[in-house]
């Protein structure tokens, strides 16, 4: 398949690679759709990363399915959150993978998404696999993880009544779209609300009127 493989600080070439095998607890998903996080672009510039394949945030078609995989399906449209758990840590131990102390990430420690196949290892329904429903574009399904990230932290913030909290996170669509940004705003005015947005940054500004 074909990768974007880095070789030194802001040196990345498009390559030839292997094809992912799947393993037994894992899937391989075609990508449609990878955005560029801003970690990524802090790593861009070291010279200590050569063979990594970035990617991260993004979205495809399942293709293969491991053998102890359940619930999920070849031909579902996904987005996922990638990682390999230790095995031996206590949230290991505890069946919580999910939770692992020692987590190697997808895109930095094992090839990501920066390519036309991505092995995902921890395959879960609704834990690290994640169904698109159809009014969703691949790409709207690559923002889903930094979109999280903003969910998370309105959340996390709890606003007061008459408060309001406004998170941003977003990543950078290669030759598409750039700067595409999503944004996580809640305000409690005695009742909780929340408005999720997503675009550039000048559409945001528009529609989130800041």
């Amino acid at each position: 398949m074909k990768a974007a493989v880095m070789h030194g600080a802001k040196d990345i070439r498009t390559e030839t690679v292997p094809d992912p095998v799947c393993e037994p607890h894992g899937v391989i998903i075609q990508v449609k759709a990878c955005g560029v996080c801003g970690s990524d672009l802090h790593i861009y510039k070291r010279d200590d990363q050569a063979g990594t394949i970035f990617g991260h945030e993004f979205s495809g078609d399942i293709v293969e399915v491991g053998s102890q995989v359940q619930g999920i399906k070849e031909g579902m449209r996904v987005t996922a959150a990638g990682f390999r758990s230790c095995g031996v840590c206590f949230w290991c131990q505890q069946g919580k993978m999910h939770r692992c102390s020692d987590m190697a990430l997808l895109g930095y420690q094992f090839p990501g998404a920066m390519a036309q196949f991505v092995h995902v290892p921890f395959a879960a329904l609704g834990r690290s696999i994640f169904p698109l429903p159809e009014e969703l574009t691949y790409e709207d399904g690559a923002l889903v993880e930094p979109l999280s990230i903003s969910y998370f932290s309105v959340n996390r913030a709890q606003p007061k009544e008459s408060e309001t909290s406004c998170h941003r996170t977003g990543c950078d669509w290669p030759l598409r779209n750039p700067g595409a940004q999503s944004y996580g705003c809640g305000k409690n005015s005695g009742k909780w609300t929340q408005t999720i947005a997503f675009g550039n940054r000048k559409d945001l500004r528009r529609r989130c009127d800041y």
